[in-house]
């Protein structure tokens, strides 16, 4: 009787009649991702430094200064007469207004305009361009202060922005990282996975 039935019934169907439970399988690696992307896509505070253009210019210009002089980065030195102190608080000084101006081109742009839909993909994009933007100011900065002597060429550009992105990723990093806070407070998304019902046959 049970070969019989096993026979007649569908698959997915036991001897009973009992619909076997098939529950959709979901690879690890496209959970995964659609995890991330969950993650990354949340509404998340605006960081400091880009909701305050002008004060987080500020902050982030004394910032470099004493960072510079007290770990003295990447052998940093002077340059010509002037002391490595006064160097510093030249580059320093000099990188508010770009950084001010970058921040502010951003947010007229349609993807950093609306401060509500601000993500943790939008605050690490933005932090990108402007650190990006501020590295080949201070490349360029470079031929006022030092000359042009041996500075137009790819790797200085590349050391320049290297810089930069060592120096100020860690104030930037900070203040990001506080925000992480209210992550939980943000509502979430949920993501509905549609289950495709089995069709069988039911005897009796």
């Amino acid at each position: 009787m049970p070969e019989t039935c096993a026979k007649l019934l569908p698959i997915g169907y036991d001897c009973n009649a009992r619909p076997i439970s098939l529950q959709p399988v979901i690879p690890p690696t496209r959970a995964m991702i659609a995890k991330y992307a969950d993650w990354i896509d949340q509404k998340y505070p605006q960081n400091y430094l880009i909701q305050k253009p002008v004060t987080g210019s500020v902050l982030l210009s004394f910032y470099c200064l004493l960072f510079s002089i007290i770990y003295r980065p990447f052998d940093l030195s002077a340059k010509g007469e002037m002391s490595f102190e006064a160097t510093m608080s030249l580059y320093t000084l000099a990188m508010i207004p770009p950084h001010i101006l970058l921040i502010y081109t951003l947010k007229r742009t349609k993807l950093f305009s609306d401060q509500a839909q601000w993500s943790i993909r939008k605050e690490l994009l933005a932090i990108l361009l402007i650190l990006t933007g501020l590295g080949i100011f201070v490349f360029g900065f470079g031929f006022i202060v030092e000359g042009p002597l041996n500075r137009l060429n790819f790797a200085t550009l590349i050391d320049s922005c290297k810089i930069v992105f060592l120096t100020c990723a860690i104030l930037y990093g900070i203040l990001t990282l506080i925000n992480l806070r209210y992550l939980d407070r943000c509502p979430r998304p949920l993501a509905v996975i549609p289950v495709r019902k089995q069709s069988g046959f039911n005897p009796g």
